[in-house]
């Protein structure tokens, strides 16, 4: 799963149920995941980079240009 918020929202839980899911967290730290600190005055650029990067990962490997 992918998920982008808080852990404080019920969502949060069907993306934290599993290990593998790709979680880009607010004010929280967990294991495998993406800190973000809500408060950060250039945290707009920061999601649009990292949007960036997993759109890119998305193309590559739809496109077989890397092996899992």
């Amino acid at each position: 799963y992918f998920y982008i918020g808080s852990t404080t929202d019920k969502k949060s839980l069907i993306a934290k149920s599993k290990d593998d899911s790709l979680l880009w967290l607010f004010d929280e730290q967990l294991q495998n995941s993406f800190y973000l600190n809500s408060k950060d005055k250039d945290l707009d650029a920061k999601l649009i980079s990292l949007f960036k990067l997993f759109d890119s990962s998305l193309d590559a490997i739809l496109f077989s240009k890397v092996i899992l």
